[in-house]
């Protein structure tokens, strides 16, 4: 797991472990995928629209960014701040917090995320770089996707080269792997 694997089947295995495990290995090599894929992507475009239908899309533009279609919720970065919709960016806080709400409440979630301008200005790009994992890792613990458009390629770059199986994926590993932490996790 160390080796950036993505799950493990024991043997002998059953089929709907297996089935399981592919399903995981599926979605992180589409989570992969999508980081820094150009919005007009396919790929991206059926994500976007397979989460529209299911109202499971979050979109969190800043001011030179337009949501996609069919977004269930859209949050604003904006040079001020008018909750519950549109956050300055020294409000991460309370972004963080609008976003959690959503991605606690759907199945499999999107979080469409253009021009993150303001954000990388006030906080800086590790900071950011940090920010988008964080997102990507939330995401991901409920099998869900981040999209990122138009953002940096280094940015895009450095998220992918320092993916992780998703929060959820390790915890459920870690426990599986040792019996007394099983309580913890669960």
């Amino acid at each position: 797991m160390k080796a950036r694997a993505v799950d493990f089947v024991e043997k002998p295995y059953e089929v709907d472990g297996l089935r399981r495990t592919l399903r995981t290995v599926q979605e992180d090599q589409r989570a992969r995928t999508l980081l820094g894929a150009p919005a007009a992507d396919g790929a991206v475009v059926r994500i976007l629209s397979d989460a529209a239908t299911r109202n499971a899309l979050l979109a969190v533009v800043g001011p030179h960014a337009q949501p996609p279609n069919g977004a269930t919720l859209v949050l604003r970065i904006g040079e001020e701040g008018r909750p519950p919709n549109v956050f300055a960016a020294n409000q991460l806080f309370q972004l963080n917090t609008a976003i959690e709400a959503h991605v606690g409440r759907v199945e499999r979630p999107v979080i469409y995320a253009a021009d993150l301008s303001l954000l990388q200005a006030v906080h800086g790009l590790e900071d950011m770089k940090a920010w988008v994992r964080h997102m990507n890792g939330r995401c991901g613990a409920k099998r869900g996707a981040l999209v990122l458009a138009s953002v940096d390629r280094e940015l895009s770059e450095e998220v992918e080269k320092d993916s992780v199986p998703s929060e959820g994926l390790q915890a459920m590993l870690e426990s599986l792997a040792n019996p007394i932490r099983r309580a913890v996790v669960a």
